[in-house]
């Protein structure tokens, strides 16, 4: 691949060539021209900074730009910040701006969030704008970079091209120019991306030279002196909803049981200056704030606890930190009235510290401009009742099952499985979205309102195949080791769901790679597109009624796996029970 991946290297810059936005932007420029100013500079010697702000894949990446700095500018001092963040969005990028990004006092920006940030539309329209809004609003706005990482299945544009546009960003399409390699050089997606979407050495290789392209006319426009002598206007604001422009990060105070840790477990400790860690039930810490918006980041841990979060009396939100490892972020109230504001967070009584508390990190304040002085009205959920909030006997109850379901998930004894149908004489295609055979309907597929079929009508080609019984107490059913397919084929397994009383349980299903769920015959979710690594899990809800449930999980194999594991937590006070319905 090495050997093909160099003699090709004219393809690709063709094709990042082809990824630099044309025309003029809203903001009265031509796309890129922002990069002129510091390109300019930095040809004349002087110092350039650049930071790199985005996901896992920029915190791998580090923007990709370096070589290319060093190479294209060597009088000048090249400095690059990475400040990429696994896990993350553009909403959390809205307050770690100032700490991440301005205090670098960047001259280039190169902002990465559309792996993360999905489709989601107006509200990432928001969050992007108030980062580039927030920048090109500095005294010494920076130019701005989008790069939009490549993901397997992805099939919509992403809403920061919608920003880009309106303010005249460069965009670097990663998608199409991995997409044009890969059918250039006839790769497999995996050659670049193993999991659909981090890069490895060679991926990285090629972002490199894709976004290095992209930048190079810019660079030589620079060095004829085509450069604006001042920054252009801004355009009308994009958003309907008011952007977050003073959003930053403030330590949790320390007081009572809640106590400064230096340190928090994990690499992710990188991300963090210390937290505020609490282990004692029903202390309530106090925290003032101005603004609209509060939110607070924290670690995650399987013995983690939960706490309850309340702005101005409001009921309290339950964030619980003891699902996974890792850090997260929850925005308590978004859009308050603009004031002075309380914050109160507990844990609640009754088992809610489980064995290791809670960390909190930050506190995410934004909104706080021209904010009048006063305390907003408080409501009825005073600290005093907080203090006493208690988990019930059911919810004591759930937290076991939560730990159980979360961390042991249905035996594959509990399954009964069939396949595979389908396609099994190709290989998926790694670009192909939402497969023809997840659409197809197989003979083991429910009529509406029934149980899955037990045998196959008469005259079926595929009659031969029947329903084996899963082995083992392991909580994954792994049809590549049980058919031989790994990246092609179609599995079914079904289980018989037991529930004292109608309820909606909550399902996480790890998938490789695309699939269809029924109960009681009638589709509940489907898991048609690229959803990240497969371990990051899908969730969904579960309509369950009173009595025998018959659960069924269609799995359409990925290219590089074929396998699921499924873990549910009851809404109920009481247990589910699961057994296999081949006996």
């Amino acid at each position: 691949m090495t050997t093909n991946y160099m003699k090709n290297s004219w393809i690709r810059f063709l094709a990042a060539m082809l990824l630099i936005a044309c025309g003029c932007g809203a903001a009265g420029g031509a796309t890129g021209d922002d990069l002129l100013a510091p390109f300019a500079r930095a040809h004349a010697g002087e110092p350039l900074s650049v930071v790199a702000i985005g996901t896992s894949v920029s915190q791998v990446g580090g923007g990709w730009i370096h070589p290319w700095l060093k190479k294209t500018f060597p009088q000048s001092e090249i400095s690059v910040h990475n400040a990429g963040m696994s896990g993350t969005g553009s909403e959390l990028a809205v307050f770690r701006l100032e700490r991440d990004v301005i205090s670098r006092q960047p001259d280039l920006v190169m902002f990465e969030f559309a792996v993360n940030d999905g489709n989601g539309g107006a509200r990432t329209v928001w969050s992007v704008e108030s980062v580039v809004r927030r920048l090109k609003s500095l005294e010494n706005p920076p130019a701005i970079v989008m790069i939009e990482a490549a993901q397997r299945g992805r099939d919509f544009i992403p809403p920061q091209r919608k920003v880009a546009e309106h303010y005249g960003l460069l965009t670097v399409d990663m998608q199409a120019a991995v997409k044009k390699h890969l059918a250039a050089n006839k790769l497999e997606w995996e050659e670049l991306l193993p999991d659909g979407v981090h890069p490895n050495s060679a991926g990285h290789a090629f972002y490199r030279e894709t976004v290095a392209a992209a930048l190079q006319p810019f660079a030589e426009r620079a060095a004829r002196d085509e450069m604006k002598s001042a920054p252009t206007p801004l355009p009308p604001v994009l958003s309907k909803k008011p952007l977050i422009l003073d959003g930053r990060l403030e330590p949790v105070p320390a007081a009572g049981a809640w106590q400064h840790a230096d340190a928090v477990p994990g690499w992710w400790n990188c991300f963090f200056r210390g937290a505020s860690v609490c282990r004692e039930e029903g202390d309530v810490l106090a925290i003032p704030f101005r603004g609209t918006t509060v939110g607070l980041f924290y670690t995650f841990g399987p013995r983690n606890g939960m706490f309850l979060a309340s702005v101005d009396g409001a009921p309290p939100v339950k964030i619980d930190t003891g699902l996974r490892d890792g850090f997260g972020h929850t925005l308590v109230a978004d859009g308050s009235e603009l004031g002075e504001h309380l914050l109160h967070v507990v844990i609640p009584r009754g088992g809610g510290a489980r064995d290791n508390g809670v960390a909190l990190g930050y506190v995410l304040i934004g909104g706080g401009d021209n904010c009048p002085p006063g305390l907003v009205p408080q409501g009825a959920c005073t600290p005093e009742i907080l203090g006493q909030a208690r988990l019930d006997a059911a919810s004591e109850q759930k937290l076991a099952r939560e730990k159980q379901a979360l961390f042991g998930g249905v035996p594959a004894e509990r399954w009964a499985w069939i396949g595979p149908f389908g396609n099994t004489k190709e290989r998926l295609n790694p670009d192909e979205e939402s497969p023809s055979d997840l659409h197809k309907v197989f003979w083991p597929e429910p009529a509406l309102g029934a149980p899955p079929n037990r045998t196959a009508p008469s005259g079926n080609p595929s009659a031969e195949i029947a329903w084996t019984r899963g082995k083992g107490k392991a909580a994954r059913l792994d049809f590549e080791r049980m058919t031989g397919y790994r990246d092609r084929g179609v599995a079914y397994a079904w289980t018989v769901v037991e529930s004292a009383e109608a309820q909606t349980a909550h399902c996480r299903l790890e998938i490789d790679y695309f699939g269809k769920i029924w109960v009681n015959g009638t589709l509940v979710h489907e898991v048609n597109a690229g959803h990240g690594g497969v371990r990051q899990g899908v969730w969904f809800d579960l309509p369950l009624k009173a009595g025998r449930n018959d659960l069924l999980i269609k799995t359409h194999a990925g290219s590089a796996g074929f396998s699921l594991a499924l873990s549910v937590v009851p809404e109920a006070a009481h247990p589910l029970t699961f057994a296999n319905p081949v006996e």
